[in-house]
């Protein structure tokens, strides 16, 4: 049996994601225009919009709407693949007595969408326990799985990057591996993937993809409302927001909202949740305060108005997000003997960042390429 992380709807799509979708795509439609076709295709919707058809039809052309009913069947395919190493993988770590669950991608499209085609999905997400990571990771190389191409070294990923990038053995499903929810050097809760293996109920995938959603948004760096909305409709991803959307309303439904915020307040996530419901009420229509839910601090910095930040980002090769988040993960605390162990372990990354760029150089160099 495939354990998952989320309420099974069975024989039909989840009964509230006509109206998330609807109201979604009423937002961006007043936003892009006639160029919504284009939007929809940068955020990968066209499984959905084919799966929940209807009254979402009017906002795209029919030649869009064709890319759609192809895209919703080339999903259905490759969610085969994904849901068929799920099982594999899940089966493969148990007999090693390691506990571990699969989630997001195919298996929310089956599990929480109630059609494995109409959720996107590029991987397979695998969660196991901090204390395994390392017994994981052996186990799944000694059947055959492998870190994909160009991935740095164990040693830099478990330090750096806390989680496994691997490939199934055909090559033909990415798989990551892991222990943790968040990047370790960004502001914001830190909580590991063992409260999500321990709970096997409907609240704690909520906090899961609260803290996920908030992540891949960058939203605890919003200055304004304006930034906001764009990080929800312009550059941010928009599935982890849609599951978020259904899971909530799930919640709702069985009266688990209060459940949701004791479990919030125990792993000091109150803020994100909170960020996190009130962007799913205002543009996805699942009730709660839709009143612009962040402040404003000395230790938030944007890349918008920070242009410094995206000058060093280009000559160092990295992102002015991840940058600024490395300054405000020293600049949070208030202690300056926690801002110089923080401070220390940035440069830790800068250096290991350093000797991998030019142990990877030597090894490219050595093979001709």
């Amino acid at each position: 049996m495939l354990h998952t992380s989320c309420v099974t709807v069975e024989e039909s799509l989840h009964p509230a994601l006509p109206g998330c979708l609807g109201a979604f795509l009423g937002h961006a439609h007043a936003l892009y225009g006639d160029r919504i076709d284009e939007w929809a295709r940068e955020k990968r919707l066209g499984p959905v919009i084919y799966g929940v058809g209807g009254a979402v039809d009017e906002y795209f052309t029919p030649a869009f709407l064709e890319e759609c009913r192809q895209s919703y069947f080339n999903m259905i395919g490759r969610s085969h693949f994904f849901l068929r190493e799920a099982n594999r993988v899940t089966a493969r770590l148990r007999a090693y007595h390691i506990e571990s669950l699969a989630w997001r991608g195919s298996v929310h499209g089956r599990d929480l969408y109630g059609d494995a085609g109409v959720r996107y999905g590029t991987d397979l997400d695998i969660l196991v326990r901090a204390a395994d990571q390392r017994r994981a990771l052996r186990v799944l190389v000694m059947a055959g799985y492998r870190l994909r191409e160009r991935a740095p070294p164990a040693w830099f990923l478990a330090r750096h990057h806390l989680h496994w990038p691997m490939v199934s053995f055909d090559g033909r499903v990415p798989i990551d591996v892991h222990w943790t929810v968040d990047h370790p050097y960004t502001t914001g809760p830190r909580v590991s993937t063992d409260v999500f293996l321990d709970r096997r109920d409907h609240v704690a995938p909520i906090l899961l993809a609260a803290l996920h959603a908030e992540k891949e948004s960058r939203m605890r760096t919003c200055a304004d409302e304006d930034e906001l909305r764009d990080r929800v409709l312009r550059t941010g991803p928009v599935w982890p927001w849609l599951d978020l959307a259904l899971m909530i309303d799930t919640a709702r439904q069985k009266g688990h909202e209060r459940e949701l915020e004791r479990l919030a307040e125990a792993y000091g996530a109150e803020m994100p949740v909170h960020r996190a419901r009130a962007v799913v009420a205002r543009w996805f229509g699942v009730g709660g305060d839709t009143a612009f839910p962040f402040e404003t601090t000395k230790n938030r910095l944007v890349s918008t108005n920070r242009p410094w930040a995206t000058r060093l980002a280009l000559r160092i090769g990295c992102r002015p997000e991840v940058l600024l988040d490395w300054v405000d993960y020293i600049r949070e605390s208030e202690s300056w003997v926690e801002r110089g162990v923080r401070c220390l372990k940035v440069l830790r990354l800068a250096g290991d960042t350093v000797i991998f760029a030019v142990h990877d150089w030597g090894k490219r160099r050595k093979q001709g390429t």
